[in-house]
């Protein structure tokens, strides 16, 4: 999607292109007449614009922010911004929902009513609008949004629901497809309009080498993978990748995980919480800041709960925590599968769902258990396009309720679903294919029945349709 520059994205764009050396953040608010935060917002929407037209706009600590151009390139851009065209952007309603959530949960402090309408670009009384139906959004989190008269709005609650609804904000904006291309690209966002306010969710990582932070990120959860009984899938990568430059970003703001000491004791007795502790030293040293230790446990948990594309045989990590041998899961698992064949009316157990169903249970067990964010972008076709199997697997999930004492929400019976399916799937291509015949005797019925008992019994695969 083509980037459009509004008018406060269009003044500081014009700043920096007449400007030939270095800007500061302070020095553009200055020069505009708006805070430090408008700008900031803002930035990576320009940054976006100029590299559509390819140029480049480079970023140095203390140093500030220059447009990478000639002379010739400069004025052309000038001229650009000054078209109808190139400055039109109308966020829709769910656009307006997003910028909010990128606004709020990735910044600490009062926000005024007059920055979110200029933020929006709407009139006062539609912002009015979207910050009730915001609310709402935020209570789904177990979240609040305060109004301090002169001061703004804030959002109150929990630091993890925060962190939570932040995520989210991300991962339901932009499918894994595009986060992934993104991030190979070493690009945080995609360009969509709304992508700025999004985009200052991951601000964090340019307080370090830029865009590199993302690279750095790839390359540590990589390092983490060679060290772990299995690969994770993209969707759980893209997550892990996410959460950590959130992490970064709310602890810089000084936002810290709390965490009870008994939660906290179980989750260090896990392998996951020994490959926290590199993953955070790494994190610290790039990007400056402190993990306290709740901060550790809690990527041990995102690693605990991050879905495994393969596991080679073994136990699953993160037994030790459940409490339970590897037999035990694979009972609970062969239990589910039992139920769902009654359901279904058929037999679909084989050893690759039996493997598949108990890898899965482990970190599925921790993702429900603490919280963690848990999507599944098939969760609408396995409910609308096949359905039986949805159905089957809600009967199968309620085992692993009675075991555990959790209750397994739709985004993860969607995924034993699939399991499921895949069975079904391998059942029916292992079934042999009839041959159907008619058999026809000119001695007459009886020796063609004769005829056709004994091809019945010595060619099981060969289905006799009629004789005579």
């Amino acid at each position: 999607m083509k980037v459009s520059l509004n008018s406060r994205s269009r003044e500081i764009a014009g700043c920096l292109l007449r400007e030939g050396g270095f800007l500061t953040v302070s020095d553009l608010a200055k020069r505009i007449g708006c805070s430090p935060r408008m700008v900031r917002y803002q930035i990576e929407y320009i940054e976006q614009w100029l590299g559509e037209n390819g140029v480049e706009l480079v970023k140095k600590k203390r140093k500030g922010i220059q447009v990478a151009a000639g002379p010739k390139e400069r004025e052309s851009l000038l001229a650009a911004i000054e078209e109808k065209d190139s400055y039109e952007s109308i966020l829709s309603a769910e656009e307006r929902q997003r910028a909010l959530a990128g606004c709020f949960l990735s910044n600490q402090g009062y926000h005024p009513l007059s920055e979110l309408t200029e933020l929006l670009g709407v009139s006062k009384g539609t912002v009015l609008s979207d910050i009730r139906t915001f609310r709402e959004f935020l209570r789904k989190y177990g979240l609040d949004l305060i109004n301090v008269r002169g001061k703004g709005y804030a959002v109150r609650g929990n630091e993890q629901a925060i962190r939570q609804g932040l995520a989210d904000s991300v991962l339901t904006s932009h499918t894994e497809a595009e986060l992934l291309d993104n991030i190979r690209k070493d690009l945080a966002l995609g360009a969509t309009k709304e992508s700025p306010y999004i985009g200052g969710i991951l601000q964090c990582l340019q307080k370090s080498r830029g865009q590199d932070g993302i690279k750095f990120l790839v390359t540590e959860i990589a390092r983490v993978e060679t060290k772990l009984d299995g690969h994770f899938t993209d969707t759980a990568r893209v997550a892990l990748i996410i959460h950590l430059a959130i992490a970064v970003g709310r602890v810089q703001s000084g936002a810290k995980i709390v965490m009870a000491p008994d939660q906290l004791s179980s989750i260090k007795e896990t392998d996951e919480y020994g490959l926290a502790i590199g993953l955070a030293a790494a994190v610290e040293k790039e990007f400056g800041v402190e993990f306290p230790e709740a901060e550790v446990a809690y990527i041990a948990l995102h690693l605990l709960g991050a879905k495994r594309a393969t596991c080679s045989g073994g136990s699953p990590q993160g037994l030790q925590v459940l409490g339970q041998a590897t037999e035990s899961v694979t009972k609970t698992a062969r239990e589910m599968i039992s139920s769902a064949e009654a359901f279904l009316g058929m037999r679909i157990c084989d050893d690759e769902l039996v493997e598949g169903l108990t890898t899965h249970l482990v970190p599925s067990y921790f993702r429900i258990r603490y919280g963690l964010p848990i999507r599944n972008p098939l969760l609408q076709e396995m409910k609308e396009n096949h359905r039986e199997i949805y159905l089957a697997a809600e009967k199968a999930c309620e085992v692993f309720s009675q075991a555990t004492g959790l209750v397994m929400p739709e985004e993860e019976i969607a995924y034993i679903a699939m399991h499921i399916g895949a069975a079904m799937e391998r059942v029916r291509r292992a079934e042999p294919k009839k041959v159907r015949v008619a058999v026809v005797c000119a001695s007459g019925i009886g020796t063609s029945s004769l005829l056709s008992s004994k091809i019945a019994s010595r060619f099981p695969q060969v289905e006799v349709v009629g004789s005579g």
